[in-house]
């Protein structure tokens, strides 16, 4: 669990002090690979730290070897030497940046545009000049609005440039570190600025292993790749990013995809892409191979009320003194606005049932017209499309008209995107992190009033009709656990306005963002802290192997950070591990620079660098080792009927997952063995192997009632027992009472590992 493990973001090195929760894991598990696997769930679990201000000169090794010595982990002597050796050894041949890379996915409005030939302004002093800024260049948009408008807005129903001015993405990370340098302006437009400065503090490098993907953020999704390749370009910035970490460290990595709100919206198309460029039976190898994490910050799973206001009354984004009829040009225009409109929930689905009791099932927006007739409109009437049809014909509103037939032909007609209308399972990534803030004041729903004229001048009308025939008239927020309306007006079937639940992040409603629980199994881990950057160990409540619904009313005063976690075997025999961080008072157009979600982010990162400075060299002694056996094997008899007479003799079977000769050898791992094959011993009693069936008992217990994430080790063998370790490893399952339906786990005698077509959590 990632919670307190805090590294100093402006010195070198570090210091952890002893974490306070302490893995139970016996002495069996105390060889090569379990070492590794503990030393990260130490990084995972750690509760407290402290920061050591003291610069040294070699500062990558000296942090790692140091978090390595203050990690309190059952290694000999020998074997602590041997991993501070690896990280030595990495210095000395100039592989101190073992990161995984990192791809960073902007979000909505996150991308500096710029304009692609010269445009003569009639207001204002200055002129666009090709390759200049237009999004976000402030002078121009106050010194010459309409210019600048018609560089950003594009044709709604072709997704086409002005033929006036046209605008592109720019390149590279400085088109999302901030999009308008200046005194002023920039502390306003700083998205990912603090973020990349932590990625260079801790060993990443432009390029090489920290890569951006911008994309012009108001396209219609479908639009990305048909005008600028952007999935294309996407999917070979990824291979070659990998194929580069892996020639510097000698081994496979896969690599961190970090997304903002509307990035992670690009990244679920871009796995549908995926779908459809490589098939359905190869796209998981892909992504398998090239992708290890998914970092998924405030995403907009449900989408979010904000957006469907700025189709329909218009929102500024923030822009100072920009009229409601240009903010709702600026949405009509941009197609992507409708890949974040609310969208329907599954009701069946438990775990978000459980994180949202009592939900109100209120409609997203309400409208009223002249007549004095409200017309009410579900997430469902969003989806279909049907909105903008009934707001068209009641209000005689071209713009909704339009606005409806981009949505038919970008999203209900684009096989792809027809997915987004669905609610997003878990990405099929090995590791996901879902990140967002929590208890902040939020817009769930908006009323609409239609205007009792038309203001507007002639010259702000276009040939698409009036875009001010409605008005946000009234608010439905949520904050904390209360929900009203802006105007006071009572909540329906909520007269005290008392939610038993908690509220989203300024932007997107906790109901949209909390359907990241329903990545997550049954039963998980949570652990919730305080969010100071320093607290004690009593400070810290820990929760095994319950229902996302199980914490109690929070003890602890002020802000807290909550973390949720899972992990489970899938069909393909890899671990598929899902976190859920639910970050107290982040506002979400803050998000890339919170002090907590950075601080967590690094432990994330730091993590990877030590498994890669660590198995790359694991991997070549295998390798070796492995050669070793093949020509033990060919000395043998060319006779494959000849069964093995030592243990030497035993090999692992890599295409079945077992040892070769299963009758004869089983799968028995001993302190010391470096390979699979070394673990392959001959089986005892073969002759008669009735005679080393062991009685089963009744009832399972685990040794010192230690349970780790829902497995334990039994002290006797039992109706649910699995050698998972191999016979010298005694009898391993679920913790009694933590896993349903065990029955069905089936193991064959020896380490035969769990069945391919049964998920099990651990």
């Amino acid at each position: 669990m990632l919670t307190a493990s805090l590294w100093s973001l402006d010195t070198c090195d570090i210091s952890l002090t002893s974490l306070t929760r302490k893995l139970m894991v016996t002495n069996s598990l105390v060889m090569s690979g379990w070492t590794l696997i503990y030393i990260f769930c130490k990084l995972f679990y750690g509760t407290s730290c402290e920061e050591t201000p003291k610069q040294t000169n070699a500062c990558p090794t000296a942090r790692y070897l140091k978090a390595l010595g203050d990690i309190d982990i059952p290694l000999t002597p020998s074997e602590r030497d041997s991993l501070e050796k690896l990280l030595v050894d990495d210095q000395a041949e100039g592989r101190t940046n073992g990161m995984r890379p990192m791809i960073i996915i902007p979000a909505f409005a996150s991308t500096r545009l710029r304009v692609w030939q010269s445009v003569g302004c009639k207001e204002g002093l200055s002129n666009f000049k090709t390759g200049g800024d237009v999004w976000m260049e402030s002078s121009m948009y106050f010194s010459a609005r309409s210019c600048w408008l018609d560089c950003v807005l594009l044709d709604p129903l072709t997704q086409q440039d002005n033929p006036a001015c046209k605008s592109r993405p720019d390149e590279g990370l400085d088109a999302v570190t901030e999009l308008d340098p200046g005194i002023l302006t920039g502390i306003l437009s700083t998205i990912w600025k603090k973020f990349i400065m932590l990625a260079a503090s801790i060993g990443f490098e432009p390029h090489s292993n920290l890569i951006a993907a911008p994309y012009d953020f108001r396209l219609a999704l479908p639009m990305l790749e048909k005008r600028d390749g952007y999935f294309s370009r996407l999917k070979s910035v990824i291979e070659q990013a990998v194929v580069l970490a892996e020639k510097k460290q000698n081994s496979e990595v896969g690599a961190v995809v970090i997304a903002h709100s509307m990035g992670n919206i690009v990244f679920r198309y871009f796995i549908e892409w995926l779908k459809a460029d490589l098939g359905i039976f190869h796209y998981q190898d892909w992504i398998d191979r090239h992708i290890h994490t998914f970092i998924a910050s405030g995403p907009p799973t449900l989408g979010a009320a904000e957006a469907l206001q700025g189709l329909i009354s218009g929102n500024n984004l923030g822009l100072i003194g920009l009229p409601d009829h240009d903010a709702r040009r600026m949405g009509v225009a941009f197609g992507s606005s409708h890949c974040m409109t609310p969208r329907p929930c599954d009701p069946n689905a438990t775990n978000h049932r459980l994180t949202n009791p009592g939900r109100h099932q209120h409609p997203i927006a309400e409208v009223e017209l002249l007549s004095g007739k409200t017309l009410a409109f579900t997430t469902a009437d969003v989806t279909s499309g049907r909105i903008y049809h009934e707001l068209a014909s009641a209000g005689n509103d071209s713009m909704a008209e339009v606005t409806a037939d981009l949505y038919e032909k970008f999203y209900l007609k684009d096989l792809l995107a027809s997915v987004l209308s669905t609610p997003w399972q878990r990405p099929p990534v090995r590791r996901v992190v879902c990140a967002y803030g929590v208890g902040v004041k939020t817009p769930i729903a908006f009323k609409y009033h239609q205007r009792q004229s038309k203001p507007l001048l002639e010259e702000h009308e276009d040939s698409s009709g009036d875009p001010s025939v409605w008005r946000a008239a009234d608010t439905l927020f949520e904050e904390g656990n209360s929900l009203y309306w802006q105007s006071g007006r009572p909540v329906e079937e909520l007269p005290d306005g008392h939610l038993k639940r908690k509220s989203g992040d300024g932007t997107v409603p906790y109901e949209s963002l909390s359907w990241c629980h329903t990545w997550l199994g049954e039963r998980v881990n949570i652990t919730r802290v305080p969010q100071d950057a320093f607290y004690t160990e009593e400070e810290v409540e820990l929760y095994q192997n319950v229902t996302v619904d199980s914490l109690s009313p929070s003890s602890l005063s002020g802000p807290h950070n909550v973390f949720y976690e899972h992990a489970y075997w899938d069909e393909r025999r890899q671990i598929r591990q899902t976190a859920v961080w639910e970050l107290d008072g982040i506002v979400h157009r803050k998000m890339m620079e919170s002090p907590a979600l950075l601080r967590q982010v690094k432990v994330e990162l730091l993590s990877t660098l030590l498994q890669s400075l660590s198995f790359h060299k694991l991997k070549q002694e295998l390798q070796d080792q492995e050669q070793e056996a093949v020509q033990l094997a060919r000395t043998m008899s060319h006779s494959s009927a000849k069964p093995p007479t030592t243990d030497a003799e035993c090999l692992w079977d890599y295409s079945k997952a077992r040892c070769k000769w299963s009758k004869y050898c089983v799968y028995d791992y001993k302190f010391g063995d470096y390979h699979l094959s070394q673990s392959c011993r001959l089986r005892k009693n073969v002759q008669s192997p009735l005679l080393n069936i062991e009685k089963k008992v009744d009832k399972c217990e685990c040794i010192d009632h230690q349970c780790i994430g829902g497995f334990c080790k039994y002290k006797d063998n039992c109706q649910q027992a699995v050698q998972a370790f191999g016979p010298s490893n005694g009898w391993w399952g679920p913790c009694p009472g933590s896993v349903q339906n065990v029955a069905d786990i089936q193991a064959a005698e020896g380490h035969e590992g769990l069945r391919e077509d049964h998920h099990e959590e651990l």
